[in-house]
Protein backbone atom coordinates (compact mmCIF):
# COMPACT_ATOMS: atom_id res chain seq x y z
CA UNK A 1 0.00 0.00 0.00
CA UNK A 2 2.89 2.39 0.74
CA UNK A 3 4.31 1.59 -2.68
CA UNK A 4 0.98 2.31 -4.36
CA UNK A 5 0.78 5.63 -2.52
CA UNK A 6 4.18 6.61 -3.89
CA UNK A 7 3.13 5.69 -7.42
CA UNK A 8 -0.23 7.46 -7.21
CA UNK A 9 1.45 10.60 -5.87
CA UNK A 10 3.78 10.45 -8.90
CA UNK A 11 6.81 10.47 -6.63
CA UNK A 12 7.91 7.36 -8.51
CA UNK A 13 6.75 5.70 -11.71
CA UNK A 14 6.58 2.05 -12.65
CA UNK A 15 9.29 2.41 -15.30
CA UNK A 16 11.86 0.92 -14.98
CA UNK A 17 10.53 -0.30 -11.63
CA UNK A 18 7.85 -2.26 -13.44
CA UNK A 19 10.11 -5.25 -13.84
CA UNK A 20 10.65 -5.38 -10.11
CA UNK A 21 6.94 -5.05 -9.44
CA UNK A 22 6.21 -7.83 -11.92
CA UNK A 23 8.74 -10.08 -10.21
CA UNK A 24 7.06 -9.46 -6.87
CA UNK A 25 3.57 -10.03 -8.26
CA UNK A 26 4.65 -13.34 -9.78
CA UNK A 27 6.38 -14.54 -6.65
CA UNK A 28 3.30 -15.45 -4.59
CA UNK A 29 4.85 -13.43 -1.77
CA UNK A 30 7.95 -15.63 -1.59
CA UNK A 31 10.61 -12.98 -2.01
CA UNK A 32 13.77 -13.92 -0.13
CA UNK A 33 16.82 -14.88 -2.17
CA UNK A 34 20.46 -15.59 -1.63
CA UNK A 35 22.90 -12.71 -1.58
CA UNK A 36 26.56 -13.66 -1.98
CA UNK A 37 29.55 -11.34 -1.48
CA UNK A 38 30.16 -10.56 -5.20
CA UNK A 39 26.73 -8.92 -5.35
CA UNK A 40 26.58 -7.54 -1.84
CA UNK A 41 25.65 -4.01 -2.99
CA UNK A 42 22.29 -5.28 -4.23
CA UNK A 43 21.47 -6.36 -0.68
CA UNK A 44 20.41 -2.82 0.23
CA UNK A 45 19.43 -3.41 3.84
CA UNK A 46 22.33 -5.75 4.60
CA UNK A 47 20.26 -8.75 5.75
CA UNK A 48 22.12 -11.15 3.41
CA UNK A 49 19.14 -11.54 1.10
CA UNK A 50 17.89 -9.64 -1.95
CA UNK A 51 14.16 -9.29 -1.52
CA UNK A 52 11.18 -6.95 -1.50
CA UNK A 53 12.42 -5.26 1.66
CA UNK A 54 15.38 -3.94 -0.35
CA UNK A 55 13.01 -2.66 -3.01
CA UNK A 56 10.97 -0.77 -0.41
CA UNK A 57 14.12 1.13 0.60
CA UNK A 58 14.89 1.86 -3.04
CA UNK A 59 11.35 3.22 -3.53
CA UNK A 60 11.39 5.28 -0.34
CA UNK A 61 14.68 6.94 -1.33
CA UNK A 62 13.59 7.50 -4.94
CA UNK A 63 14.85 10.79 -6.45
CA UNK A 64 16.97 11.59 -3.40
CA UNK A 65 19.98 13.50 -4.81
CA UNK A 66 21.81 14.03 -1.54
CA UNK A 67 23.28 10.57 -1.07
CA UNK A 68 26.74 10.44 0.47
CA UNK A 69 28.98 8.15 2.47
CA UNK A 70 27.78 9.63 5.76
CA UNK A 71 24.27 8.21 5.24
CA UNK A 72 25.57 5.04 3.59
CA UNK A 73 24.52 6.42 0.21
CA UNK A 74 20.85 6.82 1.05
CA UNK A 75 20.84 3.66 3.18
CA UNK A 76 22.20 1.59 0.31
CA UNK A 77 19.62 2.65 -2.29
CA UNK A 78 22.24 4.60 -4.28
CA UNK A 79 23.70 1.37 -5.65
CA UNK A 80 26.07 2.97 -8.16
CA UNK A 81 27.25 5.52 -5.56
CA UNK A 82 26.74 8.54 -7.85
CA UNK A 83 24.99 10.60 -5.17
CA UNK A 84 21.38 10.03 -6.24
CA UNK A 85 18.77 7.31 -6.37
CA UNK A 86 17.55 7.13 -9.92
CA UNK A 87 16.67 4.91 -12.85
CA UNK A 88 20.22 3.56 -13.03
CA UNK A 89 19.99 2.15 -9.52
CA UNK A 90 16.56 0.69 -10.26
CA UNK A 91 17.79 -0.90 -13.49
CA UNK A 92 20.82 -2.45 -11.76
CA UNK A 93 18.65 -3.83 -8.97
CA UNK A 94 15.99 -5.11 -11.38
CA UNK A 95 18.52 -6.81 -13.65
CA UNK A 96 20.14 -8.63 -10.75
CA UNK A 97 16.85 -9.72 -9.20
CA UNK A 98 15.31 -11.05 -12.38
CA UNK A 99 18.26 -12.67 -14.09
CA UNK A 100 21.09 -13.59 -11.77
CA UNK A 101 19.63 -15.54 -8.88
CA UNK A 102 19.07 -19.16 -9.92
CA UNK A 103 16.95 -21.17 -7.51
CA UNK A 104 18.83 -23.92 -5.69
CA UNK A 105 15.79 -25.64 -4.18
CA UNK A 106 13.86 -28.40 -5.95
CA UNK A 107 11.38 -29.03 -3.13
CA UNK A 108 10.87 -27.57 0.34
CA UNK A 109 8.50 -28.81 3.05
CA UNK A 110 7.98 -26.78 6.24
CA UNK A 111 4.80 -28.56 7.53
CA UNK A 112 3.75 -25.26 9.13
CA UNK A 113 0.24 -25.34 7.69
CA UNK A 114 -0.47 -28.97 8.62
CA UNK A 115 0.29 -30.19 5.12
CA UNK A 116 3.11 -31.40 2.86
CA UNK A 117 2.85 -28.54 0.38
CA UNK A 118 6.01 -27.73 -1.59
CA UNK A 119 6.88 -24.12 -0.73
CA UNK A 120 8.97 -23.58 -3.88
CA UNK A 121 5.92 -23.31 -6.14
CA UNK A 122 7.37 -26.08 -8.33
CA UNK A 123 4.38 -28.24 -7.41
CA UNK A 124 6.36 -31.11 -5.92
CA UNK A 125 3.71 -31.56 -3.25
CA UNK A 126 3.97 -34.77 -1.27
CA UNK A 127 1.47 -36.92 0.55
CA UNK A 128 1.85 -38.25 4.07
CA UNK A 129 0.68 -41.57 5.47
CA UNK A 130 -0.91 -41.13 8.92
CA UNK A 131 0.83 -37.83 9.68
CA UNK A 132 0.66 -35.98 12.97
CA UNK A 133 1.59 -32.29 12.85
CA UNK A 134 3.30 -31.12 15.99
CA UNK A 135 4.43 -27.84 17.58
CA UNK A 136 7.59 -29.65 18.70
CA UNK A 137 10.11 -27.91 16.41
CA UNK A 138 13.87 -27.35 16.42
CA UNK A 139 14.96 -24.52 18.73
CA UNK A 140 16.86 -22.95 15.81
CA UNK A 141 13.52 -22.55 14.00
CA UNK A 142 11.41 -21.78 17.05
CA UNK A 143 7.97 -21.53 15.44
CA UNK A 144 5.68 -23.49 13.18
CA UNK A 145 5.05 -27.22 12.93
CA UNK A 146 6.97 -30.44 12.40
CA UNK A 147 5.67 -33.75 11.07
CA UNK A 148 5.57 -36.46 13.74
CA UNK A 149 6.11 -40.11 12.82
CA UNK A 150 6.90 -41.24 16.36
CA UNK A 151 4.06 -43.78 16.28
CA UNK A 152 5.40 -45.61 13.22
CA UNK A 153 5.23 -49.37 13.03
CA UNK A 154 8.87 -49.98 13.79
CA UNK A 155 8.47 -48.50 17.24
CA UNK A 156 7.44 -50.91 20.03
CA UNK A 157 3.72 -51.38 20.68
CA UNK A 158 2.64 -49.63 17.49
CA UNK A 159 1.17 -50.95 14.25
CA UNK A 160 0.92 -47.57 12.58
CA UNK A 161 2.55 -47.04 9.19
CA UNK A 162 3.87 -43.48 8.82
CA UNK A 163 6.00 -41.82 6.16
CA UNK A 164 6.09 -38.99 3.62
CA UNK A 165 6.07 -39.69 -0.11
CA UNK A 166 7.35 -36.99 -2.47
CA UNK A 167 7.40 -37.05 -6.29
CA UNK A 168 10.44 -37.49 -8.50
CA UNK A 169 11.98 -34.04 -8.13
CA UNK A 170 14.56 -34.66 -10.86
CA UNK A 171 17.70 -35.18 -8.80
CA UNK A 172 20.84 -34.25 -10.77
CA UNK A 173 24.27 -35.83 -10.20
CA UNK A 174 24.97 -33.02 -7.75
CA UNK A 175 22.30 -32.53 -5.11
CA UNK A 176 21.76 -32.09 -1.39
CA UNK A 177 19.20 -33.09 1.20
CA UNK A 178 18.79 -30.97 4.32
CA UNK A 179 16.42 -31.62 7.19
CA UNK A 180 15.90 -31.54 10.92
CA UNK A 181 15.25 -34.87 12.63
CA UNK A 182 14.55 -36.06 16.16
CA UNK A 183 14.29 -39.60 17.53
CA UNK A 184 12.37 -40.25 20.77
CA UNK A 185 14.32 -39.96 24.02
CA UNK A 186 13.26 -43.49 25.02
CA UNK A 187 14.19 -45.07 21.68
CA UNK A 188 15.33 -48.56 22.60
CA UNK A 189 17.06 -49.93 19.52
CA UNK A 190 14.64 -52.16 17.64
CA UNK A 191 16.30 -54.19 14.90
CA UNK A 192 16.88 -52.58 11.53
CA UNK A 193 17.68 -49.10 10.28
CA UNK A 194 15.79 -45.85 10.67
CA UNK A 195 15.25 -44.39 7.21
CA UNK A 196 15.66 -40.68 6.57
CA UNK A 197 15.34 -40.67 2.74
CA UNK A 198 15.13 -43.41 0.14
CA UNK A 199 13.90 -44.61 -3.24
CA UNK A 200 15.12 -48.18 -2.84
CA UNK A 201 15.25 -51.25 -0.66
CA UNK A 202 17.66 -53.89 -1.94
CA UNK A 203 17.55 -52.58 -5.51
CA UNK A 204 19.22 -49.71 -7.33
CA UNK A 205 18.84 -46.28 -5.79
CA UNK A 206 19.69 -44.32 -2.67
CA UNK A 207 19.05 -45.09 0.99
CA UNK A 208 19.91 -42.65 3.80
CA UNK A 209 19.42 -44.07 7.27
CA UNK A 210 20.42 -44.02 10.92
CA UNK A 211 21.96 -47.34 11.86
CA UNK A 212 20.49 -49.26 14.78
CA UNK A 213 21.26 -52.73 13.49
CA UNK A 214 22.53 -54.86 16.39
CA UNK A 215 25.15 -52.37 17.59
CA UNK A 216 22.95 -49.27 17.84
CA UNK A 217 26.01 -47.25 16.78
CA UNK A 218 23.82 -44.36 15.52
CA UNK A 219 25.92 -43.85 12.42
CA UNK A 220 24.31 -42.15 9.44
CA UNK A 221 24.74 -44.10 6.20
CA UNK A 222 24.21 -43.05 2.59
CA UNK A 223 24.09 -46.16 0.43
CA UNK A 224 23.90 -45.96 -3.36
CA UNK A 225 23.54 -48.81 -5.83
CA UNK A 226 23.49 -48.70 -9.64
CA UNK A 227 21.44 -50.93 -11.96
CA UNK A 228 24.38 -53.36 -12.23
CA UNK A 229 24.30 -53.92 -8.45
CA UNK A 230 27.49 -51.96 -7.82
CA UNK A 231 27.09 -50.48 -4.36
CA UNK A 232 28.91 -47.79 -2.38
CA UNK A 233 28.51 -46.50 1.15
CA UNK A 234 29.25 -43.21 2.78
CA UNK A 235 28.87 -42.90 6.53
CA UNK A 236 29.65 -41.02 9.70
CA UNK A 237 31.39 -42.37 12.75
CA UNK A 238 29.53 -43.60 15.84
CA UNK A 239 26.96 -41.55 17.74
CA UNK A 240 26.22 -39.04 15.00
CA UNK A 241 22.82 -38.47 16.63
CA UNK A 242 21.56 -38.43 20.20
CA UNK A 243 18.05 -39.48 21.13
CA UNK A 244 15.52 -36.98 22.39
CA UNK A 245 17.19 -33.99 20.68
CA UNK A 246 16.72 -32.19 17.37
CA UNK A 247 19.62 -32.51 14.91
CA UNK A 248 20.21 -30.81 11.59
CA UNK A 249 21.33 -33.33 8.96
CA UNK A 250 22.71 -32.42 5.54
CA UNK A 251 23.72 -34.80 2.76
CA UNK A 252 25.71 -33.21 -0.10
CA UNK A 253 26.36 -35.47 -3.07
CA UNK A 254 28.85 -34.44 -5.77
CA UNK A 255 28.81 -37.24 -8.34
CA UNK A 256 30.80 -40.11 -6.76
CA UNK A 257 31.42 -38.49 -3.38
CA UNK A 258 29.11 -37.68 -0.47
CA UNK A 259 29.56 -35.44 2.57
CA UNK A 260 27.42 -36.00 5.68
CA UNK A 261 26.92 -33.14 8.12
CA UNK A 262 25.24 -33.17 11.53
CA UNK A 263 24.51 -29.88 13.29
CA UNK A 264 26.79 -28.08 10.83
CA UNK A 265 29.78 -30.39 11.38
CA UNK A 266 31.22 -32.62 8.66
CA UNK A 267 31.16 -36.08 10.25
CA UNK A 268 32.00 -38.02 7.07
CA UNK A 269 34.26 -41.03 7.59
CA UNK A 270 33.77 -42.69 4.21
CA UNK A 271 32.47 -40.59 1.31
CA UNK A 272 31.89 -43.01 -1.58
CA UNK A 273 28.88 -42.96 -3.93
CA UNK A 274 28.03 -44.61 -7.22
CA UNK A 275 28.22 -42.32 -10.26
CA UNK A 276 24.99 -43.52 -11.82
CA UNK A 277 22.58 -44.80 -9.22
CA UNK A 278 18.84 -44.80 -9.77
CA UNK A 279 17.94 -41.11 -9.85
CA UNK A 280 15.13 -41.45 -12.39
CA UNK A 281 12.79 -42.62 -9.68
CA UNK A 282 8.98 -42.54 -9.50
CA UNK A 283 9.40 -40.81 -6.16
CA UNK A 284 11.16 -40.70 -2.83
CA UNK A 285 10.18 -41.39 0.76
CA UNK A 286 11.09 -39.62 3.96
CA UNK A 287 10.87 -41.77 7.06
CA UNK A 288 10.71 -45.12 5.22
CA UNK A 289 12.11 -47.04 2.28
CA UNK A 290 10.10 -49.20 -0.11
CA UNK A 291 9.76 -52.10 2.33
CA UNK A 292 9.36 -50.26 5.61
CA UNK A 293 12.31 -49.63 7.95
CA UNK A 294 10.53 -46.55 9.21
CA UNK A 295 11.97 -43.83 11.40
CA UNK A 296 9.84 -43.28 14.51
CA UNK A 297 10.49 -39.61 15.05
CA UNK A 298 10.00 -36.04 13.89
CA UNK A 299 11.04 -34.25 10.69
CA UNK A 300 11.09 -30.53 9.97
CA UNK A 301 12.25 -28.08 7.29
CA UNK A 302 13.02 -30.71 4.66
CA UNK A 303 14.65 -29.39 1.47
CA UNK A 304 15.98 -31.07 -1.67
CA UNK A 305 18.60 -29.00 -3.52
CA UNK A 306 19.90 -29.09 -7.09
CA UNK A 307 23.52 -28.60 -6.00
CA UNK A 308 26.04 -29.97 -3.53
CA UNK A 309 25.83 -27.16 -0.99
CA UNK A 310 28.90 -25.79 0.75
CA UNK A 311 29.92 -26.39 4.34
CA UNK A 312 29.30 -22.71 5.12
CA UNK A 313 25.72 -22.97 3.84
CA UNK A 314 25.20 -26.08 5.95
CA UNK A 315 26.54 -24.27 8.99
CA UNK A 316 24.19 -21.31 8.48
CA UNK A 317 21.20 -23.64 8.14
CA UNK A 318 22.13 -25.59 11.27
CA UNK A 319 22.51 -22.39 13.30
CA UNK A 320 19.18 -21.04 12.06
CA UNK A 321 20.93 -18.04 10.48
CA UNK A 322 19.55 -19.01 7.09
CA UNK A 323 16.61 -21.05 5.81
CA UNK A 324 16.16 -22.98 2.56
CA UNK A 325 13.63 -20.25 1.70
CA UNK A 326 16.59 -17.87 1.31
CA UNK A 327 17.80 -19.93 -1.64
CA UNK A 328 14.56 -20.00 -3.63
CA UNK A 329 14.05 -17.81 -6.67
CA UNK A 330 10.44 -16.53 -6.70
CA UNK A 331 10.46 -15.98 -10.46
CA UNK A 332 11.76 -19.47 -11.19
CA UNK A 333 8.54 -21.26 -10.29
CA UNK A 334 5.96 -21.91 -13.02
CA UNK A 335 2.62 -20.17 -12.78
Amino acid sequence: SSLNTLILSEKITTEPLGDILAAYDDSNDVTRMTCTPPVYNYDINGDLAVNFEDFVILASEWSNSGCEAADYYCYGADIDRDGQVDVTDAAIFSDYWLNNVPSQILAYYTFDNNDVYDSTGLKNDGYAINPVYDTNVPPAIGLGKSINFSESAIYPDSNTVQYLQIPNVGLPDQFSLTLWVKLPADFNNPGGAQTLFANRNAGAGIWVYVNTWNSNDKRIYVQTKDINANESSARTGNDALTYGEWHHVAIARNRNTVRIYVDGNDLTVFNYAQDDFYLDSPGYRLGANETGTMLPGWFDDVAVWNTAISSSTVSDLAKGIRSPADYMNPVAAPA
